[in-house]
């Protein structure tokens, strides 16, 4: 049977209205509650308008309502039976089929994934990396994926990271950088990650030091305050007076220190206009 003679319409729902000749009436009470002047005086009235207009138009609703139930009483009863023996029949049929495909599309994936890691541990295996998964490549296998561009995107990931490790190894704070490195893989993040630590840990150790130093001198400046107060006066002459004048004293220390380190120290003893004699490194 043809599908164009499966579902026929013998009779359209004929439903006879005069709305348009109903309409030169309503138009015309509308128009005559509209021009009503609302006082105190009139308000009875306005109110006895709005009231006929709307119980007129309640009794319309009413009769709209009822044509509408019959007119769809017929449709519902009709979708009912196409439900059954139509739209039912179709959606199991592609819910079951869906299934089907579905189990089929996951084996492929499934093989794909196999045969891919594989190639990573046969790529891992001739290098020293001893912390990567491949979950942390982050590689997605899906059915427009071929073998050959999973693969190449495994390579190019192990080379990146052979490359970032290289990097690493010529830092500074390799040890400290590496492990910063292995939680994140982003090379960029975990260098400037550690160098920006070390940074904020030096600029505290130079405000510790220099704050130990200052509370020394001022403790030094208060004790030879109290000591020349302290001291009986007497008269000195020129001799004894230069004699007492502090006398600046030269002492040699060999420090073993990081490079960033001795440069602090130099910095800290110019600020306190200590001279450096000689620069023995």
């Amino acid at each position: 049977m043809n599908t164009n003679e499966l579902i026929i319409v013998k009779q359209l729902p004929i439903i006879e209205e005069h709305l348009k000749n109903l309409k030169i009436e309503v138009k015309k009470d509308v128009d005559n509650a509209k021009s009503l002047v609302c006082n105190e005086d009139s308000i009875k009235v306005v109110k006895s308008t709005r009231a006929k207009l709307n119980k007129k138009f309640t009794e319309l609703e009413t009769m709209r309502k009822e044509v509408k139930e019959k007119v769809m009483k017929p449709y519902e009863e009709f979708l009912e039976i196409y439900k059954d023996c139509v739209t039912d029949q179709f959606k199991d049929a592609d819910s079951t089929l869906k299934s089907k495909i579905a189990d089929v599309e996951d084996e492929i994936k499934k093989e794909k994934e196999i045969e891919v890691k594989e190639y990573f541990k046969e790529l891992l295996a001739t290098t020293d990396i001893d912390f990567l998964k491949f979950e942390d490549l982050n590689i997605k296998i899906g059915l427009s994926n071929s073998l050959k561009s999973l693969k190449n995107s495994v390579k190019e990931s192990i080379d990146r990271i052979l490359s970032d490790l290289i990097l690493i190894d010529t830092q500074e704070y390799h040890a400290e950088i590496i492990i910063e490195y292995r939680a994140s893989l982003n090379v960029t993040q975990a260098i400037t990650s550690i160098i920006d630590r070390h940074k904020q840990l030096e600029a505290e150790l130079i405000r510790k030091i220099e704050a130990e130093v200052k509370k020394l001198r001022e403790s030094q400046r208060v004790e030879n305050i109290e000591e020349i107060l302290q001291a009986p006066v007497q008269e000195k002459s020129f001799d004894d007076f230069l004699n007492d004048m502090p006398k600046k004293t030269t002492k040699t220390y060999k420090i073993t220190a990081y490079d960033y380190e001795i440069e602090q120290l130099e910095i800290f003893l110019n600020d306190y206009e200590y001279e450096i004699v000689e620069d023995l490194k």
